[in-house]
């Protein structure tokens, strides 16, 4: 696996995507698939300038996996899709 970036700058990220993901949640209800590239389309709308670049991270799924790694959240891949999905978030950043 990657080296994750261990800047200010990745926190900040994670953080926008779990703030994200935590606002789509309590929209949606508990019951819902929260699916990674659901937050990311949000987040673009929200922020139209968002770059997971920006950030240090190559692609989302390196920042989704980094907050993953960091315990933010829990992550799962969807069998059909292959894509990932949010099973719980943990904490804010």
């Amino acid at each position: 696996n990657k080296a994750a970036p261990s800047t200010d700058a990745a926190l900040a990220g994670i953080q926008l995507v779990v703030e994200t993901a935590a606002a789509l949640s309590a929209e949606r209800g508990d019951g819902a698939k929260l699916w990674a590239s659901m937050v990311k389309q949000t987040l673009r709308r929200r922020k139209p300038d968002f770059s997971e670049a920006a950030y240090g991270f190559q692609s989302f799924n390196d920042l989704i996996e980094d907050a993953a790694a960091r315990g933010f959240v829990d992550l799962a891949r969807d069998d059909k899709s292959g894509g990932y999905v949010i099973q719980k978030i943990h904490k804010t950043a």
